[in-house]
């Protein structure tokens, strides 16, 4: 199986490496590609994995990538060629991509990984070191289950994670915005 990781460049993202850094055969894209080379890429994958900023309309290019994205490497113009394919979007409000175009995928809601979004979103009770420790430990669960199905991950993050969230309501606020498509 042929795993693609898009994960555009941007240090508040960073801690998402830890989703795929054991996966053995992938390729990873930070920067640099064209829409074009992106979508090659995907068609000649099995797993993609999509994770940093972005909005119900897809990822964001975050600058780094070729000048024919419009801000977005993931958008509209990829769903075609998403199809099909097996898919762990992470970023704000994936899910209403997913869902909007019938995508298989384990998604993200809104995920707050920024002090400043937690406060956006009300989340009450965080204390300093709490959106860290959430991030991390979201990432490490992702990672440890990056191989099982999107059913058994989904499963799995939920159940691990939402052991952090009986403590932590960064983690509580995030994992009830986990979904399975």
């Amino acid at each position: 199986m042929k795993t693609l990781i898009i994960h555009p460049f941007d240090r508040s993202t960073f801690f998402l490496g830890r989703i795929y850094e054991s996966i053995k055969n992938k390729r990873l894209i930070t920067n640099g590609a064209t829409k074009d080379e992106i979508r090659g890429l995907i068609k000649e994958s099995s797993k993609i994995i999509m994770c940093g900023h972005g909005s119900p309309n897809g990822l964001f290019s975050v600058g780094q990538f070729g000048p024919d994205t419009g801000g977005y490497i993931i958008d509209e113009s990829m769903v075609e060629v998403l199809r099909g394919k097996n898919l762990i979007t992470i970023w704000c409000h994936a899910n209403r991509f997913i869902e909007r175009h019938k995508l298989k995928a384990f998604s993200s809601s809104m995920f707050c990984s920024e002090y400043s979004e937690c406060s956006f979103e009300s989340v009450k009770g965080v204390k300093r070191g709490m959106v860290e420790e959430s991030n991390n430990a979201f990432a490490s669960i992702v990672g440890s289950h990056i191989n099982s199905s999107l059913k058994v991950l989904h499963k799995s993050v939920i159940r691990e994670y939402g052991v952090l969230g009986e403590v932590n309501p960064v983690a509580a606020y995030n994992n009830e915005r986990l979904l399975l498509f």
